[in-house]
């Protein structure tokens, strides 16, 4: 009651925050129908949860698991009720809460695919209600008709009926069914009032084992006494469903003229009422009636009162108007599903005539009359309850995600809900959902799965709504980033970390396919600089116009580079006065802490549009060269194409054939210096252990020229090495390390290649060594040529090289 009292208070003196939530500004106001929270929400509430349950199978419960046990069973239903209305406050006081409900809230918080899932699912729940509560209306008529004469319909024809009036009536329109739900929860508060009265009023029925309500009764209905397989899951299970309807009045948002303050309230005082209201039934009736009377009669409550005909309108208006309650739920539920396109074919539910979803209530007519051939009300509470627990698990996980993202727009009016609170929710809902029904719950979960794949796969057309997915890898990505600590970093862990510059970020290129090989499961950030001057008043682009270009081309880039191609990179855009400063720009800004890129890949120009000018040469040039000054590895892509793998491997193949080599396999070349040699050897001296060996860039003591210089060798090992990690290159090609040195005889040709040799085996690096003499360059280079080179039509040749 404090969270309650608390509830009523925020909403009376809180404002919301102004936030756009699904396309509608705090501060307009949706056209609706001005329903208020006792007619909106509480009433329609309440309609729900006096329903079957309550007049025809509390008695049996108490029969079967006795007071103690039932009202453990209360406690458990209450608990989740009460947690899961704190969430929907929460969630509700923070935006404007538009038709759907709880399908809103949760498809405009945690996405579209999780939130979607879980709304077909509650639709499915809402559905199913309505046949359930439809199948209790036709017990409780037709037993008393039988009861007093015969009667023609069988429970299932009258439950057709019944389904058929409440269809009609709820074609009307909500403002009829408001005002119908105020008279029929008149008469339903006077029936149990004048039942729990009679308890207390009557003289002893030794008919129906009735006594006036005592401590003694009470005590012997205390305990469990399970006639025939029942337990304590089986019972819950069958009562469960009457602390489902909570959401009843949420689903109404659209006919509210303030959801964002009766949706909360009018649940909160529903949930309370209902946890008062049941305990009084539970306690009196079990402290009033002998157990087999209650084991055996589930219309005790009728039978012991001095108004039979009172009580048993006060069921059948019951179970009817949840049943009303439950039809035009569900149709607004549908119809906001249906106006999102959330499934394909679903927007012709969407339309209304004369302000009413009648299109979709035809459909939950059509969808709610099968439940009613499984025959009886135990058959479909267990299903109905699995849905309901998995559609309060998700609410109670938006809100505990929401406060874990610590969004600063999460400002909920409603302050008395946590994290923690919600989680226990969310855990208590799963847990009950496989303690009742362990298969049905694993059929519901897999169903909710398998409904969020296909969103995911097949998203509607139109979904920026925002998900709180985005802030919780913000968060858990800022707190992984902050955590590599750039002072920490070693050479033993190095990886190539590749800054693309790219001039067509909108096109498929083959430096992009290519940077993507080098960069197996590692940082890929594609440049692109727009060369322009923000501080340049006299030219024809205003500073907010190359502001508005950097956005379109980034958010271009993006679409092309990871929706089309599927390329997992990152999109850095800068604005400079030319090529080499915004190259500058991008090496010391982008990326962060040790995600920074230590790699540079330049395409050689002159193979799209035409031969470079001379002044765009020496542009590049400059960049390259600042890639040096700045110390980071750059690697040149020449006339790359598209870099289909496949091609390039066929060409390379037929230049083989066609130079004399028709067995010979592709390679995959690193050159080695005279003076790269030299350092190999110092490299390779005994006295270093394998771990002195390094395996990327090296930093420390030692000869900065032997440093430098076996690093650069190095890096190219290394960087072929990822290029091979790829299963198509490593399988179609192989490895080769070329030694240009001077080579006086076979002895010291065998000696080099020893060297090398041992290196590479330091390095657990697998590649062919050949040395190439000086001397015999010339004829080599073209010996080699069909190796070294992939030729193409329409264009030069492609070659990879790197240096540091």
């Amino acid at each position: 009651m404090k969270a309650v009292s608390g509830l009523i208070h925020r909403i009376k003196g809180d404002t919301l925050p102004t936030t756009d939530y699904g396309g509608l500004k705090q501060g307009k106001k949706e056209k609706t129908e001005g329903l208020g929270t006792m007619s909106g929400v509480f009433v329609p509430t309440m309609n729900s949860i006096l329903g079957v349950v309550v007049f025809l199978r509390f008695g049996w419960a108490v029969g079967n698991a006795g007071v103690g046990m039932v009202l453990l069973m209360m406690g458990i239903g209450c608990t989740i009720a009460m947690i899961t209305t704190l969430s929907v406050s929460a969630i509700s006081t923070n935006q404007i809460v538009r038709q759907g409900g709880p399908y809103f809230m949760m498809s405009r918080s945690i996405g579209i695919e999780t939130g979607g899932a879980l709304a077909i699912l509650f639709f499915a729940s809402q559905t199913l209600g309505v046949g359930f509560y439809t199948m209790g209306f036709s017990e409780a008529l037709g037993a008393y008709m039988r009861k007093n004469g015969d009667f023609p319909l069988s429970t299932l024809q009258l439950s057709l009926i019944t389904i058929s009036a409440v269809v009609l009536l709820s074609l009307c329109g909500s403002k009829i069914f408001a005002k119908i739900s105020m008279a029929i929860l008149a008469v339903i508060a006077v029936s149990i009032v004048v039942g729990i009265l009679c308890f207390y009023i009557r003289d002893a029925d030794p008919e129906y084992d009735f006594r006036q309500p005592s401590s003694t009764t009470l005590a012997e209905n205390f305990g469990p006494e399970f006639k025939g397989n029942w337990n304590f899951l089986s019972v819950l299970s069958v009562i469960y469903p009457a602390m489902t309807a909570i959401l009843t009045g949420a689903t109404l948002s659209a006919s509210l003229a303030n959801p964002t303050v009766s949706i909360p309230l009018g649940t909160a005082m529903s949930v309370a009422a209902m946890c008062g209201l049941f305990s009084t039934i539970i306690i009196t009736t079990g402290a009033s009636v002998g157990r087999k009377q209650l084991q055996d009669n589930y219309y005790i409550i009728q039978d012991v009162s001095i108004s039979p005909v009172l009580v048993l309108c006060g069921t059948l208006f019951a179970t009817f108007s949840s049943a009303l309650s439950g039809i035009m739920a569900s149709a607004r539920v549908l119809q906001a599903m249906a106006r999102d396109h959330l499934l394909p074919g679903l927007h012709f539910f969407a339309v209304e005539t004369g302000g009413e979803p009648r299109r979709a209530i035809c459909l939950v007519f059509v969808l709610a009359v099968p439940p009613l051939f499984l025959g009886a009300v135990n058959a479909i509470g267990p299903l109905l309850t699995n849905f309901v627990l998995i559609t309060f698990s998700g609410l109670n996980m938006t809100n505990a995600l929401l406060h874990l993202s610590h969004t600063p727009n999460f400002r909920p009016g409603f302050k008395h809900s946590n994290w923690q609170i919600s989680l226990l929710g969310w855990a208590m809902c799963l847990v009950l959902m496989f303690l009742l029904e362990p298969t049905t719950a694993a059929l519901t979960c897999a169903a909710a799965i398998l409904i969020a794949i296909f969103l995911y796969v097949k998203p509607p057309p139109i979904q920026d709504w925002g998900s709180i997915t985005q802030a919780l890898l913000y968060r858990s990505v800022l707190s992984y980033l902050t955590a590599l600590d750039v002072r920490k970093k070693h050479v033993k862990y190095w990886r190539p970390q590749v800054l693309l510059m790219e001039s067509r970020v909108t096109e498929k290129t083959g430096e992009l396919q290519a940077a993507r090989e080098l960069t197996k499961r590692g940082l890929l950030v594609v440049g692109h600089v727009v060369q322009a001057d923000l501080l340049d008043k006299t030219g024809t682009e205003s500073t907010q116009d190359i502001v508005e270009e950097l956005e379109r081309i980034r958010d271009e880039a993006l679409g092309n580079i990871v929706d089309k191609q599927k390329v997992r990179a990152l999109v850095d855009v800068t604005v400079a006065p030319s090529l080499s400063a915004g190259c500058q720009s991008l090496m010391l800004v982008a990326g962060m802490g040790q995600m920074k890129p230590n790699t540079v890949f330049f395409g050689v120009p002159g193979h799209v549009a035409g031969m470079p000018t001379q002044v765009e040469i020496v542009e590049w040039l400059r960049a390259l060269h600042s890639v040096q000054a700045l110390g980071r590895n750059l690697v040149l892509g020449h006339a790359l194409g598209d870099f289909n793998k496949r091609a390039l491997h066929a060409a390379a193949k037929q230049n083989l054939r066609s130079s004399g080599n028709p067995n010979g396999r592709v390679s995959i070349n690193v050159w080695v210096t005279a003076m790269e040699l030299e350092n190999l050897r110092l490299m390779a001296s005994p006295r270093l252990t394998a771990g002195a060996v390094p395996v990327g860039p090296s930093r420390g003591g030692g000869d900065p020229t032997m440093r430098t210089s076996v690093a650069r060798i190095m890096v190219m090992v290394q960087l072929a090495h990822v290029f091979m990690s790829n299963r198509f290159w490593r399988t179609m090609c192989d490895l080769r390390v070329l030694v240009l040195a001077e080579v006086e005889n076979e002895v010291a040709r065998a000696e080099i290649k020893r060297t090398v040799e041992k290196f590479m085996k330091r390095c657990h690096i697998t590649a062919r060594i050949e040395i190439v003499s000086i001397a015999d360059l010339g004829d080599i280079i073209e010996e080699h040529k069909a190796r070294t080179s992939v030729h193409r039509p329409g264009s030069t040749r492609f070659d990879g090289s790197a240096r540091l």
